[in-house]
């Protein structure tokens, strides 16, 4: 056999791979980073799943949070920033947010303990260093991160909110939710007891948002950074964790989704009644 049949055989076997090649499913692999400047343990029991999931999936998931892990997940980096524990502990037992203290009632006292927070973790090299990686995609959970607003804007990129507790700062005023205590009813005296008291809520979170926006100013040496909420009204979606069947009917707005129980597992089967005797010790009968 001369040397040009080998020369067709392979082209031959050239063409076959390059037309296999063409059947086999692509996979794209995101960058994807989760921004919590503050954070506590229910947060982390909300979030990590998604987080956890998306890795599986072969994602490249970085979590910049203050919460550490000694499991190993492939695919997702834990950075650490600082211990929200410590910090309460340290600043003034007054300040503690999961405590009722007197003079407690003033909602521009945790303003003050999370502005302290945030000056400390902007400060941190390895969250510096966050800065100058690429990334396709950010998670925030806006909630008590408003100083973080900032740190995603110079991120340039596309924005997913992730909203901790069902209803979010979008619709809580026509139908209710979690901060404040109006029905989730849809009747119009409701709605308008949920307008009011959204009125009376963004007295006070104006002031905490505009504190935000003065610290990640100064700490990114940018003094025409957006506002916190030019900056968060440009999400492309936003993840609220509720579900239809714990509430009345919401109308939500087309970008907003409810993942409820999203933190949820697959229920395990139950245990032989043998087994659990054993087990446990127990008599039944």
């Amino acid at each position: 056999m001369g040397a040009s049949f080998w020369a067709r055989v392979e082209i031959t076997m050239g063409t076959l791979v390059l037309v296999m090649g063409s059947f086999l499913p692509s996979v794209d692999s995101a960058n994807i980073l989760y921004v919590a400047f503050i954070s506590v343990e229910s947060h982390k029991i909300t979030y990590e799943p998604l987080l956890e999931a998306l890795a599986a999936r072969g994602h490249q998931v970085t979590e910049l949070s203050p919460h550490a892990s000694s499991r190993h997940v492939p695919n997702l980096t834990r950075i650490l920033t600082m211990d929200v524990k410590e910090l309460l502990d340290k600043h003034n037992p007054d300040y503690r947010l999961l405590e009722k203290k007197p003079g407690y009632d003033n909602p521009r006292r945790p303003s003050d303990l999370i502005g302290l927070g945030c000056n400390l973790t902007y400060d941190l090299p390895q969250v510096q260093a966050v800065l100058q990686q690429r990334y396709d995609l950010v998670l925030l959970p806006p909630m008590v991160n408003s100083c973080a607003a900032g740190f995603i804007y110079k991120l340039n990129t596309s924005l997913v909110l992730l909203s901790l507790v069902q209803g979010t700062e979008w619709v809580l005023s026509p139908v209710g939710g979690v901060l404040n205590t109006a029905s989730t009813d849809s009747s119009f005296w409701h709605r308008l007891k949920n307008i009011w008291t959204k009125i009376v809520f963004s007295y006070y979170d104006s002031a905490h948002k505009e504190m935000s926006a003065k610290l990640y100013r100064d700490k990114l040496g940018d003094p025409t950074l957006p506002s916190v909420n030019t900056i968060l009204a440009n999400a492309s979606l936003v993840l609220s964790s509720g579900h239809f069947s714990l509430n009345t009917p919401r109308q939500y707005f087309p970008d907003v989704v409810d993942v409820g129980a999203l933190h949820c597992h697959s229920p395990k089967p139950l245990p032989a009644v043998s087994d659990f005797q054993k087990k446990n010790q127990l008599m039944l009968g």
